[in-house]
């Protein structure tokens, strides 16, 4: 079944800010930080035939001391190579249109020029030390008038102590700028 017929909310809310923000019928780069087993990048390559993809993630086993409970978190290092190859596989119709890079996402921005991306979705590390990073080291990657997006933001997981999410954007964008949050907890900002 094709991922436009299985969307998470999140991607249907990416999808439609990307069509409301920018200019898709030009060629466009997107980027990933956190791909999992690439639903949302697979979904986007497949909405948007001008889009090319950075997909960026770890896909190395967590070491015993992480916080983070999620079945991400937990899995085993044959089972994050495994999710690499299903994302790889997944993502071979638009093989020319997606470089996937694994890594430390921080280590793997200085790889990008700057002002380069049309948008960023973060996915990757919940904890508040993690995005507050991850927002510093792709900001300026970003062109101006692109979207800086990502998932989780005042949802269950923020409210319970979980993430910090949410902390961590405030603060990175400071007091007096508005972040708009999706259903589906996809938080956004256009530069």
């Amino acid at each position: 079944m094709e991922a436009k017929k299985f969307y998470k909310i999140h991607i249907r809310r990416l999808a439609r800010l990307i069509r409301q923000n920018l200019d898709y019928s030009k060629p466009m780069i997107g980027c990933e930080v956190g791909v999992w087993n690439g639903d949302t990048s697979v979904a986007l390559l497949e909405l948007f035939p001008t889009l090319s993809m950075i997909m960026i993630d770890r896909w190395e086993a967590y070491s015993e001391s992480t916080k983070e409970e999620s079945s991400i978190a937990q899995a085993d290092q044959a089972q994050q190579l495994e999710w690499l190859r299903v994302t790889a596989e997944r993502t071979l119709f638009a093989k020319n249109r997606r470089t996937i890079m694994v890594g430390d996402s921080v280590a793997c921005s200085k790889l990008l020029q700057d002002h380069f991306l049309d948008f960023i979705f973060f996915d990757g590390g919940h904890d508040e030390q993690s995005v507050s990073n991850d927002l510093h080291a792709f900001h300026n990657k970003i062109k101006i008038g692109g979207l800086y997006t990502g998932h989780d933001y005042d949802g269950l997981g923020d409210r319970m102590g979980m993430f910090g999410v949410k902390k961590a954007v405030d603060r990175f964008f400071g007091p007096k700028v508005r972040i708009r949050k999706t259903a589906g907890n996809v938080w956004y900002k256009k530069l």
